[in-house]
């Protein structure tokens, strides 16, 4: 054996010790250069094997020892055998050895195994068996059956994967000895052991030696593993004979041997199997068709078409799906026809996604052209679905397809989706034409989504935006890191704000204040951006070039475009964001037609950016409008949240909101942003509310809360000058009746992503689609307040397959469409429905049947009022179910139909006083929820 060959064996015995030797870094074994040197001169050979055996010696470090091994396994010629043998009986060293004498290619090898066998240590006599098997000694059997002893399980094992490796009659001879050993667990070694020697005697070509061995194990009083692989081992053993004896397995009453033939269908190897297992399909019982045909179809063998195109009109589903993965991956342009009209009566979701995907796993340079052609002439409502396949496909000429569909109501929303994935920056002047063509409602939030995708994939491609320098710590002057990378990073991955905070970049300056400064290249122009810890920067919006920006902006002042039209700019405006496109929503604020007025409000509420904060304080403190003052000043608060804005900025604007407050519920939202404000002024602003009993709560913990943000002597000083104040004085807001705040006709007096929400029949419809997924929960927000005490009834139905959704209580909104707070849970998951969930914070508060009080240092103790599954018989899976949740005080329960699903008691320091209400878009898989009816009853806040 060259010493190359002995390399690669080398390498595949020395592995583990190479991790062990590896851990110390102040380590490096040289031993690819003795071994090359070896190789080229065999002078140079004998000198560095006498080396490497004087390195052998007990006195010498392990790792020397370890690298003369490593070499001699290599080189090592029958000199180093005596020397190795020294090691090999120490349980210290016997691996040293082993591992330089398993790959020598000497008989003596062999010879010094066995005569070391007797007086080894159990533990060496361990290794000797694998070293043994290794080399496939057949002279050892002899020595290996005389190891054999009752008891001893784990030597047995030993022994019996050896003879298997080995191979030869003596080892058979052996492993049938133990079959018949009177002990199971033996039995079991031994049967497992024959089957791996038959699998040796399958690679050396003798299937019929093999197949005698395979067949004793079919037996049934054999283990079900052992007859499993004594049948896949006999198929493989005789190729010649194994598509009949499969059909005849596949056909038999025994259920292990046919579910392992059925599998064996899959991997098999030859020719002709499909055809002859698809000529036996029609006899067979139906519950071996269905495992049949999903072995069928992964086996790399064709199918006939017929065959497969007439099981797509099987009467289980389970069927049509198993034949459209083996059209998937067989199929050809004549499959469009067959799977089209399946798709077109697809009922459940699985199948559905699976003709979708088989559409665009399709191959053939015909297919693109033959799918388009077919979705034209289909029918429109089985158009949505062929076209999600072609937007897959990425097919030639399907945007100009995509745009011609736009015309047609049906298909409009899909069509859209399309161009929102495909369309490019050159495709942004049709897109915007086919949006203010549009009329109604159909295919607008689509339509929007759009736009707002190719305008910002055009702002990144024409704005050249280079991130120079980013530093996140004490700045100036402290304790930084430079997180020039990570911001990078967060862009290309498609992040289009950064959040200035320890979770994302660590915490550079612990129990400090920090800041991220970020310098960048912006088309040419240097530009510095800071804002302070847990504050949000906008980069991208800058890159939406002016140019763009005016393409969006043109339509606003042309009296002949709709205010619909109008009204969907603006919401696209608040999406993109940036200076430029906020001065065209700006100018709007204050219109004289109601609509557009209403509409820039709305998008400057949900901008992005602190530029729409000051004008959103102006709005609130003058509208008469209830609805936009409620828009405002969430806006407001939620902007000056991002903590962008300098401090003489955002406490004015903060001044101005509490001045203009006029409800208790207004101030508590005040209150709630206040509480993030890192600044002196922040604590002049809210200590005054101590004194008003409808906020003193909520006032005592925004304190808090900026005691533990200012420092102590900070906080103490800044109350001081604010004790020195007189104190305002407030009026509690309350109502006693119930008030419809949904109007059945529009989303007015809500907020959130038009492309997830909308109205139909009277009803509020969320409806989420595979494309594009969400990447987190989404919410629909009631912008007429925060109540603190308060009943709320609705009627909700879920419409999908899948479903996660809920009403939120005493929430907090801190991104555009994004809260947290307490949940009452509606999902298709029927433990979820009508459990009590904190989203962003404890997560399950009580289940359903549960009663779970907080204590004042927020330990739980549950309790169950009702037994969980019974309750769940009065939720209705398919139809409407009233939902009514009641909250006063510290206390809140949830029901359901008239019955109580959970009950909270909440006296913990997470305790939430009132917030925000909103109705949920779980991440995830599609689905489709519908509420209506909703009522709300305010009450006084409870003593």
């Amino acid at each position: 054996m060259n010493v190359f060959k002995r390399l690669g064996l080398m390498l595949a015995v020395s592995m583990v010790m190479v991790n062990a030797i590896a851990q110390d870094g102040a380590i490096e074994l040289d031993i690819d250069g003795p071994v090359a040197k070896a190789a080229a001169d065999p002078a140079q050979r004998a000198a560095i094997e006498s080396e490497c055996i004087a390195a052998l010696g007990s006195d010498k470090p392990w790792h020397d020892r370890y690298r003369a091994v490593r070499i001699l396994s290599v080189i090592g010629t029958q000199q180093s055998i005596a020397p190795l043998a020294v090691l090999l009986l120490d349980e210290r060293t016997s691996h040293l050895a082993r591992t330089a004498l398993e790959v020598m290619p000497f008989a003596e090898v062999d010879q010094l195994f066995r005569d070391s066998m007797e007086a080894a240590p159990r533990k060496v006599k361990l290794g000797l068996i694998s070293a043994m098997a290794a080399r496939k000694d057949k002279s050892a059997v002899a020595v290996l059956e005389a190891l054999i002893q009752a008891g001893d399980k784990q030597m047995l094992d030993h022994i019996a994967q050896a003879l298997a490796r080995i191979g030869g009659e003596e080892s058979g001879r052996v492993l049938n000895a133990l079959l018949t050993a009177g002990d199971v667990h033996v039995e079991a070694m031994a049967a497992e052991a024959s089957l791996l020697l038959a699998d040796g005697l399958v690679a050396e070509g003798r299937g019929d030696e093999a197949a005698d061995r395979y067949q004793k194990f079919l037996e049934p009083e054999q283990p079900d593993h052992i007859r499993a692989g004594a049948l896949t081992g006999l198929l493989r053993a005789l190729p010649a004979q194994a598509t009949e004896a499969l059909m005849q397995a596949i056909k038999s009453d025994d259920p292990l041997l046919r579910d392992t033939a059925i599998a064996a269908v899959a991997t098999l190897p030859g020719t002709g199997m499909s055809a002859r297992v698809i000529s036996e399909f029609p006899s067979l019982a139906p519950a071996v068709q269905l495992p049949l045909m999903e072995s069928l179809s992964r086996r790399e063998e064709a199918m006939a078409p017929a065959f497969l195109y007439g099981l797509l009109k099987d009467e289980r589903e389970d069927m049509r799906v198993a034949a459209l993965k083996a059209i998937a991956g067989q199929g050809d342009v004549n499959a469009i026809p067959p799977v089209g009209d399946l798709l077109a009566a697809a009922q459940g979701r699985e199948e559905k996604q699976s003709a979708i995907e088989t559409l665009r796993r399709l191959k053939g340079e015909d297919i693109d052209g033959a799918l388009l052609q077919y979705m034209t002439a289909a029918p429109a409502p089985q158009r949505p679905d062929l076209i999600e396949a072609l937007v897959q496909r990425r097919a030639p000429g399907v945007v100009e397809a995509l745009f011609a569909q736009t015309a047609e109501e049906a298909v409009r929303p899909a069509a859209f989706n399309g161009l929102a994935r495909l369309a490019g920056a050159g495709d942004v002047d049709a897109l915007l034409n086919a949006l203010v063509a549009l009329a109604g409602e159909a295919g607008r939030p689509e339509a929007e989504g759009a736009v707002i995708a190719v305008v910002r994939e055009a702002g990144l491609k024409e704005g050249a935006l280079t991130i120079d320098k980013a530093l996140y710590g004490e700045l100036p002057g402290g304790e930084f890191k430079d997180v020039t990378g990570k911001v990078r990073e967060q862009l290309k991955e498609g992040a289009l704000s950064i959040k200035a905070s320890n979770d994302l970049f660590g915490d550079a300056a612990p129990g400090k204040v920090k800041r991220l400064q970020i310098e960048y290249t912006l088309n040419g122009a240097a530009e510095k951006r800071t804002v302070p810890e847990n504050g949000m920067l906008n980069i991208v919006s800058q890159t939406i070039t002016p140019e763009l920006i005016a393409k969006l902006t043109r339509p606003l002042d042309d009296p002949a475009v709709s205010d619909e039209a109008r009204a969907s700019l603006f919401r696209i405006l608040s999406r993109l964001g940036g200076n430029d496109a906020y001065a065209a929503v700006k100018a709007h604020l204050n219109s004289e037609t109601p609509q557009l007025r209403d509409a820039a409000v709305r998008a400057a509420g949900a901008w992005p950016e602190p530029v729409a904060a000051a004008d959103l304080a102006e709005v609130f403190a003058t509208t008469p409008d209830g609805g936009h003052r409620g828009l405002a000043l969430r806006g407001c608060v939620r902007l000056l949240r991002l903590n962008a804005l300098s401090s003489e900025e955002t406490s004015g604007l903060y001044g101005r909101l509490m001045t203009a407050a006029t409800s208790a519920e207004e101030r508590k939202l005040v209150l709630s942003g206040l509480a993030e404000f890192t600044a002196p002024e922040a604590v002049a602003l809210v200590h005054p509310c101590l004194n008003d009993d409808a906020v003193k709560e909520e006032a005592a913990l925004a304190l808090e809360a900026l005691k533990a943000r200012l420092g102590e002597e900070a906080y103490n000083n800044a109350v001081a000058a604010a004790a020195a104040a007189p104190a305002a004085a407030s009026e509690p807001a309350g109502g006693d009746t119930f008030v419809s705040i949904f109007n059945g006709a529009d989303l007015q007096g809500w907020s959130g992503d038009a492309a997830l929400w909308r109205v139909e029949e009277g009803a509020i419809v969320g409806e989420t689609r595979a494309e594009p997924k969400l990447d987190y929960n989404t919410f629909l927000v009631w912008e007429g307040g925060q109540p603190a005490d308060f009943t709320i009834k609705f009627l909700y139905k879920l419409e999908s397959e899948w479903a996660n959704s809920g009403l939120q209580f005493r929430s907090e909104v801190f991104e555009p469409y994004r809260v947290r707070g307490y949940q009452a849970d509606i999902a298709q998951e029927d433990w979820i429905t009508g459990i009590c969930y904190e989203e962003g914070g404890r997560g399950i508060v009580a289940r359903r049947g549960q009663k779970t009080v907080f204590d004042a240092e927020g330990k739980a103790e549950t309790t169950s009022f009702a037994e969980e599954n019974a309750l769940k018989d009065y939720i209705y899976t398919d139809n409407w179910n009233e939902y009514e949740v009641q909250v006063k005080g510290n206390r809140f329960y949830g029901r359901i139909n008239g019955h109580k699903m959970h009950e909270v008691i909440d006296d913990s320091p997470q305790a939430r006083k009132s917030g925000s209400i909103a109705f949920q878009l779980h991440a995830g898989p599609p689905m489709k929820i519908r509420i209506k009816d909703i009522l709300l009853k305010t009450e006084k806040a409870a003593e």
